[in-house]
């Protein structure tokens, strides 16, 4: 991430500041959605009034959501990596091969729109297909070699990780900025 590029100080705690607030963001966003996906799959009766009920099955439903979250966020040693995991071997599945066959069943349902797709973009639509593949295979493998490789650094859950979150030598030695961590004889000034 840009955010591990940057020196400890001011920049970064304004750029953290922005980080957390497009997160806050983004998950108030999405967890409305799956919110109300989960309050309609529980109350399907009442979720749409404006009833007591029903905003007390809101207020449940959310609240089970975002304890949900925190709990999976935390409760995983290597919930960054298990993400990244899962971005590997699930995005490309559906940004790019699915759209790409439910286009190929659009033509192949339509078969007047076959006559105007020329050969240029049916092979751009195979060499598609195969760098998707390419990234499921290769992402997903690296993936699994970070977490295999980094395997003995992941704690147990709930247990606090303060890798570049502290400028301390022991908690962000390779951030930048920190160079003075890898000299043994160099200490930061006021140490």
């Amino acid at each position: 991430m840009v955010i591990d590029s940057i020196p400890f100080g001011p920049v970064f705690q304004v750029a953290s500041a922005c980080l957390v607030t497009h997160m806050l963001i983004s998950y108030l966003i999405k967890s409305v959605v799956v919110t109300k996906a989960f309050h309609n799959a529980l109350d399907a009766a009442n979720a749409s009034l404006d009833t007591r009920r029903s905003w007390a099955g809101w207020n449940l439903c959310m609240l089970t959501v975002m304890v949900g979250a925190y709990l999976s966020a935390n409760t995983i040693p290597f919930f960054a990596d298990l993400v990244d995991l899962l971005g590997a071997s699930v995005t490309p599945l559906s940004c790019y091969i699915l759209p790409i066959f439910a286009y190929a069943r659009v033509l192949f349902d339509t078969p007047s729109l076959k006559r105007k797709i020329s050969k240029f973009e049916y092979l751009i639509l195979i060499l598609e297909l195969q760098f998707s593949l390419l990234l499921i295979v290769v992402g997903t493998w690296a993936s699994v070699q970070t977490i295999m490789d980094s395997w003995h650094t992941y704690g147990y859950p709930f247990e606090c990780h303060c890798n570049d979150m502290w400028n301390t030598c022991a908690c962000s030695a390779d951030h930048a900025g920190m160079e003075y961590c890898m000299a043994p004889d160099m200490k930061p000034f006021g140490q």
